[in-house]
């Protein structure tokens, strides 16, 4: 684990990057469902019967960004089979995009724009720093007060859900060589199963051989998300086993968290070939009130992270000290260590300095100051019972 770690510290020039992969690295491997009530929704992760290890990662944030805007995200990365490090690019991805995401310093900003840049910085990231050796499928939303938007890159999937009508669609598109054939009409399903091409992703998170530029970026629009506007996100191990039960079950549930334990059942019934993750939200427009509210918090007013995963929650508190970004160079509000607020159970660690990571020999000199190169303050509350 260190090796790993020191790794990814050695090519990563921010240490909240380093601290957010650790967390969601280190995520347990054995079964687990959780429901976060502030958003309507719920995760669950299974390794599968089949698998050594699980090298799924999902989770859900609340991003209040360096410009002080509220950005909420649900992510699920399924590492690629066959690599030696999926689990790494996977946690390698989804940390990278956080970290991202955060720095942003606009107060509005056009999301699509904001997800399309950090997606294309993490794949160079994962490509850069695993060289070959892991790559991930990325399924994500986004949302803030205003707006939402959503990207599927690889074989995991997203689905609108309407619980009121009973309803589920994918509304995404496996991003496999069957498909790519598809689009220019020389699809022969005898010729990929002769070559076991058929179902092999034509493009991934971190793979090499390409440009992050050359990355195919599809955002799937509001028009896409059918009725009361629920979501799923979904790795192949979920549906790929189970085929039209998947759908009927996430049909027939009540809420997000019978959707998530309901269906990591039946994939491991099925025979759990492979890891298992879902992610399930009831109602998008609940998503917007949870940050309407967050914003209306006069003391969340500023920059910070809180991470749902599986088995824990985590609050960083994150103070950017920068220059060159804060035109009225004014300093940022401190947070408050205030235990009385936390819910009953949760710990909270004295704030902490992070250093960054050890910079490559071959680096060459700083030329400037970036605010990622400098200090940041980071306060983190954990509740080990979180459930």
């Amino acid at each position: 684990m260190d090796n790993i770690i020191d790794t990814i510290s050695t090519f990563s020039s921010s240490p909240l990057e380093v601290e957010l992969f650790c967390e969601i690295w280190a995520e347990p491997k054995s079964a687990v469902t959780v429901r976060i009530d502030e958003t309507s929704g719920s995760l669950g992760t299974h390794p599968g019967l089949k698998r050594l290890r699980n090298e799924d990662r999902v989770c859900m944030a609340h991003i209040t960004t360096i410009g002080l805007q509220d950005i909420f995200l649900a992510i699920l990365c399924d590492g690629v089979g066959g690599t030696e490090m999926g689990d790494v690019a996977a946690s390698l991805t989804i940390s990278n995009i956080i970290s991202e995401i955060s720095k942003n310093t606009n107060k509005g900003g056009n999301l699509e724009l904001i997800l399309t840049n950090a997606i294309r910085f993490a794949d160079k990231k994962v490509s850069d720093t695993l060289l070959g050796k892991g790559a991930t499928t990325l399924s994500i939303f986004i949302a803030n007060v205003s707006s939402f938007s959503a990207v599927n890159i690889g074989d995991s999937r997203i689905f609108s859900w309407d619980i009121p009508d009973k309803n589920i669609v994918q509304i995404s598109e496996d991003d496999t060589i069957e498909n790519e054939l598809k689009r220019v009409n020389k699809v022969d399903l005898s010729a990929l199963n002769a070559h076991g091409l058929r179902g092999r992703l034509s493009q991934a998170i971190g793979e090499t051989g390409r440009d992050s530029s050359d990355l195919n970026i599809h955002h799937i629009q509001h028009s896409s998300f059918h009725g009361s506007a629920g979501l799923i996100l979904a790795s192949d191990g979920a549906w790929k086993d189970t085929g039209s039960v998947f759908e009927e079950i996430l049909k027939n549930s009540r809420n997000s968290v019978d959707a998530v334990r309901r269906s990591l059942a039946t994939a491991t019934w099925a025979g759990g070939s492979d890891n298992i993750s879902i992610l399930s939200i009831e109602n998008i427009g609940l998503v917007k009130d949870y940050l309407q509210k967050q914003i209306n918090i006069i003391k969340n007013n500023h920059p910070k992270i809180k991470l749902w995963l599986p088995s824990k929650e985590i609050k960083f508190h994150t103070r950017h000290y920068f220059d060159t970004l804060n035109t009225e160079n004014k300093p940022l509000p401190t947070p408050q260590n205030d235990d009385s607020n936390l819910p009953s159970g949760k710990k909270t660690r004295n704030p902490r300095t992070v250093k960054k990571g050890r910079t490559k020999k071959e680096s060459l000199k700083k030329t400037e100051v970036k605010p990622e190169d400098k200090e940041i303050q980071i306060d983190i509350s954990i509740d080990d019972d979180f459930e």
